[in-house]
């Protein structure tokens, strides 16, 4: 699991994407619907299959995970980290 901040999210009905700026610096597209909550792991925060209620902020710290999509690399699925 990777830790990032939101660097730009468009709340935009029908759009609802962003990036996130990870901490090895390298920029990850996400999208709002990829969203979820976290349950508490043995070792490590869990997704919880609980969809996000609030729209990310820039400053947000978001922790995720990497999955390759038709245009590359996004975050899938990704979560606040003040929630876990």
């Amino acid at each position: 699991m990777l830790k990032g901040t939101v660097k730009f999210f468009l709340s935009q009905t029908g759009k609802r994407y962003g990036f996130i700026i990870a901490e090895d610096g390298s920029e990850v597209f996400f999208h709002f619907r990829q969203g979820q909550g976290f349950i508490i792991g043995p070792s490590k925060p869990i997704f919880s299959c609980r969809t996000q209620t609030r729209d990310p902020k820039v400053g947000d710290e978001v922790m995720f995970e990497i999955k390759t999509g038709p245009k590359g690399y996004r975050a899938d699925p990704w979560g606040f980290a003040d929630e876990y």
